[in-house]
């Protein structure tokens, strides 16, 4: 630090660290928001995935080569700038909401709509997104034909919310792009959901938003437990699948907004089954973050059932980040 003052140098590292270090902390720097994507990600690349391996120690070695660190504060300065990354991020949800839901038999609600423990399911996970600080925007994506219905019923709702309504497509990628090219320009991370999944937990939506930033894309999945049959057109079972390293994906699905958009570009068939498939496709690496089973996806009235009992052992969200009516004070925390 004192050479740095000496010879007088303001560019690169010797200027960040010189302008921008707290004296009273060791280790905090004031002005990451200068330093740029491109040196935020590789950082978080090369040092949060491999900390300990050889490579970081060379990667720590040549990005605070000019500062004069010895190693242990090289690590605990590069663990603050991913901290500070990960405050610094906004994320738009993408809900989805636009299928046809044939298998959950109910002739007066698709899925999303259908009401569980006083609201709508698709509200339950919306409310989930909205009390997080970072989620600076929320897009529904609903299919066309029920435009009418949505905004005669649940109107108020996104009015008092601040929530963004898109259209969606013939394939579950076609609304997904519905809703992403509905997102404010300054959204860096993109978060789909599935509406039916109304049982969150703050702490796995933390979990999944933290590992995307440091990584580009990440989902919450959980290890498959039972063991898997395949069978014929007679259903008769041929074999039993080995499910080793088999997991079950869930949402959110959580993608740098960059490595989404070169996602689609190179997505032509929309045929994945979800954007954890469309990355892995365009050549992207998607890492997993341990879920749980009950972030469920309601399929059928039983789901329903089902999820009125989980919500009642989830934390309720606080919601004191929105003015709309559902906002109360922050008994469960």
């Amino acid at each position: 630090r004192r050479n740095g003052r000496r010879n007088g140098r303001r560019n690169g590292w010797h200027g960040w660290w010189r302008n921008g270090w707290r004296d009273d902390v060791v280790g905090i720097p004031t002005t990451i928001s200068s330093l740029g994507r491109s040196f935020e990600c590789l950082v978080l690349a090369e040092l949060c995935r491999c900390f300990d391996c050889f490579q970081a120690e060379q990667t720590l070695d040549h990005l605070f080569r000019d500062s004069y660190l010895d190693k242990s504060t090289k690590r605990t300065t590069a663990l603050l700038i991913i901290n500070e990354t990960i405050q610094m991020a906004s994320f738009g949800v993408i809900l989805v909401a636009a299928g046809k839901s044939s298998r959950f038999g109910d002739e007066n609600y698709k899925k999303p709509f259908a009401p569980l423990a006083g609201r709508s399911v698709w509200l339950h996970a919306a409310e989930k997104f909205l009390d997080h600080d970072d989620v600076k925007q929320v897009v529904i994506v609903i299919a066309p034909e029920d435009r009418e219905y949505f905004m005669d019923k649940f109107g108020a709702d996104i009015a008092f919310l601040g929530i963004k309504v898109a259209e969606g497509g013939k394939h579950r990628s076609d609304s997904v792009f519905s809703g992403f090219a509905a997102l404010k320009k300054e959204i860096e991370f993109v978060a789909i959901h599935d509406a039916a999944r109304p049982c969150l937990a703050a702490r796995w939506i933390d979990d999944v938003f933290k590992t995307a930033v440091t990584t580009g894309a990440a989902i919450l999945a959980t290890p498959v437990v039972s063991t898997l049959k395949r069978i014929d057109e007679q259903q008769c079972i041929k074999d039993t699948v080995d499910r080793t390293n088999l997991w079950e994906a869930q949402t959110p699905q959580v993608f740098s907004r960059t490595l989404l958009a070169d996602a689609f570009g190179k997505d032509t068939q929309r045929t994945a089954t979800d954007e954890a498939q469309m990355a892995e496709a365009a050549g992207h690496t998607v890492t997993v973050v341990n879920g749980s089973p009950m972030n469920l996806k309601i399929t059928s009235k039983e789901d329903v059932r089902l999820a009125e009992q989980i919500l009642k052992v989830l934390p309720k969200p606080s919601l004191n980040n929105q003015a709309h009516p559902f906002s109360g004070s922050d008994i469960w925390r």
